[in-house]
């Protein structure tokens, strides 16, 4: 025997949700009261700030704030507020009872799944109207009281959880430390600093477990989380060109380590300078030594 309408009505919360994200908790209070009102008071509310404000349980100023969001869910006249969907939904449970009343009278007869559209899983629940373009049209008034729920089947038994070897993310790697955690608080720092960096995470699977497993076994464990974080905000040309790869972290893991403790970065423009002085303090050594070798000389023939 279909419910009747006075004590039940249909409310679908995935494309309720979907309408109404952007709402407070306090107005979603309101909007509910306000659908269940109308569904208890056959399709149509008094359009009148004071009952409006008793329905929804507010003071009528802060009602008077709350209805220009509430407002545009409804078909809104002098006859009262409707909601177009809560109104076809009331006028179909309508019919379903009086159909099931009469034959009730008539001794009953099996229920069918088309009785009920909602009884029959394979129905399409929340289907979306397209314009000529193809591109979906939305109106709240339509979709924030969806047709009933399908008939909901019992989940199976949940089994054992996985063993953490079968999670290729969170298992050891083959070389490196035999325990999968010891490198957690390197990644943890690493993918702070990257996602401060790039705005998006990192990628994590076995290779780069396996890399910061080695990187681990060239620094001191405690200092590693550290000097990952201290690489990701090196702003060595090669280091950025690569977009800080966890491949290059673990090349000059030593390097990174004197830097982080030093508190300097070493970059390549550094680096061409220093070998720019180098090769010309090689140019005038070997200049000033051939003068004092020619002195050297001279002295001996003025002398001899």
């Amino acid at each position: 025997m279909a419910q009747k309408p006075d004590l039940w009505m249909p409310l679908y919360f995935g494309a309720y949700l979907t309408d109404t994200m952007h709402l407070t908790t306090e107005q979603h209070g309101a909007y509910l009261l306000l659908l269940m009102a109308c569904w208890k008071h056959g399709g149509v509310l008094p359009n009148d700030d004071a009952q409006l404000a008793a329905i929804v349980k507010l003071p009528l100023q802060k009602w008077r704030k709350v209805r220009p969001v509430i407002e545009p869910f409804w078909q809104v006249s002098g006859k009262g507020w409707k909601q177009k969907r809560l109104g076809r939904e009331l006028d179909a449970a309508r019919e379903r009872s009086a159909i099931a009343t009469e034959n009730g009278k008539k001794g009953g007869r099996p229920r069918k799944a088309d009785d009920n559209p909602g009884d029959n899983p394979t129905d399409n629940l929340n289907e979306t109207k397209t314009d000529p373009g193809g591109k979906a049209k939305h109106n709240p008034q339509e979709s924030s009281v969806p047709r009933p729920l399908p008939i909901q089947r019992p989940l199976p038994e949940p089994g054992p959880l996985p063993s953490p070897k079968s999670n290729p993310v969170s298992a050891a790697p083959k070389s490196g430390a035999s325990d999968p955690g010891r490198t957690v608080p390197t990644w943890n720092a690493y993918c702070q600093a990257y996602s401060e960096r790039y705005k998006v995470e990192p990628t994590r699977n076995r290779k780069v477990n396996g890399i910061l497993a080695r990187f681990l076994e060239r620094v001191p464990a405690a200092e590693a989380p550290q000097i990952a974080a201290f690489y990701v905000h090196h702003n060595g040309q090669s280091y950025f060109r690569k977009m800080h790869c966890v491949e290059l972290l673990l090349q000059d893991a030593e390097k990174l380590r004197t830097e982080w403790l030093t508190g300097h970065q070493r970059t390549e423009t550094e680096a061409r300078q220093a070998d720019s002085r180098q090769a010309t303090g090689n140019v005038f050594g070997k200049l000033i030594a051939e003068a004092e070798e020619r002195e050297e000389i001279e002295g001996k023939q003025v002398t001899g």
